[in-house]
């Protein structure tokens, strides 16, 4: 067994430690370089979305619904940008919601002149019927109908003709 020399060991550590951190700072070096350029590539493909108050937009909505369920929901009005990242939204029934730009898209009425078809939201304009009034006049009938606690009214409602 030849002798032990632990200076000499020490100073083959040291330069492998060198050479190691050397190449690790080529490889982070060249890997942010790589990251750079294809985060370039794909802003210049997928620029950034800008949103502004008043502008309409659809509203991706969480998931947890139904397989089935729509998953944009509009369109909704912008109210207010308070940063970057949070946008004040007008959802109709919901209300107000801060949401990230990530959920909302533009909405587009029509595409290239061609009126595109809206199945995601009730029209405007194009409110809830309005409930009628049925005021019973007079009760014709009552009979026992099937099991026990069912009962079949035949009845006259005011404002209509007289049932067969």
């Amino acid at each position: 067994c030849p002798p032990l020399d632990l200076m000499e060991r020490n100073e083959d550590a040291v330069q492998f430690f060198d050479r190691v951190s050397h190449e690790r700072r080529l490889v982070q070096d060249k890997l942010t370089k790589i990251h750079a350029a294809e985060r370039r590539a794909w802003l210049k493909k997928h620029p950034p979305q800008e949103f502004f108050p008043g502008q309409k937009v659809w509203m991706r909505k969480l998931p947890g619904g139904l397989k089935l369920d729509r998953l944009w929901f509009g369109p909704c009005e912008v109210m207010a940008v308070l940063s970057e990242a949070r946008i004040e939204v007008d959802t109709g029934p919901a209300g107000l919601q801060i949401l990230p730009p990530t959920r909302l898209k533009p909405y587009m009425a029509s595409f290239g002149g061609q009126e595109i078809a809206c199945h995601y939201f009730e029209p405007e304009g194009r409110g809830p019927p309005e409930e009628k009034e049925y005021v019973v006049e007079e009760v014709l009938d009552v009979r026992k109908n099937g099991p026990p606690h069912k009962w079949k009214w035949h009845v006259k409602f005011r404002g209509y003709p007289e049932p067969e």
